[in-house]
């Protein structure tokens, strides 16, 4: 094992063993209750000076391993997550973020333009029930017209008998 292998496996062996003591309640998920009561440690402390990063810092790196924002994560992620805060930024992670972004723009662009549409037809929708509610509703008034001039006929006919 080459001197690059050996020091990626001692910082991932760091990370697991920093992960089980943060998690507490030995639940093999991390929440941001543990993270944030255990970073005063001062055993924490030199795992986290090792990231780069002070314990101070806990509720940003929690928010950016819980990426889909369940208020736990896993330990496989915090190994993951944290080897990338820990290594330099890399031009395919630049690329990789903006192409993210612009796929995100282009799905919130899609569903805007889907959200229009469908507002729009429901408009269209109620303009229609509305005319036919008002054509209902003029032809029950002709309807009671209709039935009161009728009954008041019946009453003068009945009437004059």
């Amino acid at each position: 094992m080459g001197e690059a292998d050996e020091l990626k496996e001692n910082t991932l062996e760091m990370l697991r063993q920093m992960f089980h003591l943060l998690d507490s309640d030995n639940s093999g998920c991390l929440s941001l209750e543990e993270l944030e009561q255990s970073v005063m440690c001062n055993e924490l402390q030199e795992y986290f000076s090792t990231l780069g990063m002070e314990g101070c810092e806990a509720k940003a790196l929690f928010d950016l391993l819980d990426y889909r924002g369940v208020g736990e994560v896993a330990i496989d992620d915090f190994v993951a997550g944290c080897l990338r805060i820990k290594g330099h930024i890399k031009n395919v992670d630049i690329c990789t973020i903006l192409f993210q972004n612009k796929r995100l723009l282009h799905l919130l662009t899609d569903a805007r333009d889907e959200l229009a549409a469908t507002r729009e037809a429901a408009e269209l929708a109620c303009a229609r029930l509305e005319r036919q509610f008002t054509t209902w509703q003029d032809l029950v008034a002709r309807a009671a017209q209709d039935l009161h001039a009728d009954a008041d006929f019946l009453d003068v006919s009945t009437s004059s008998v």
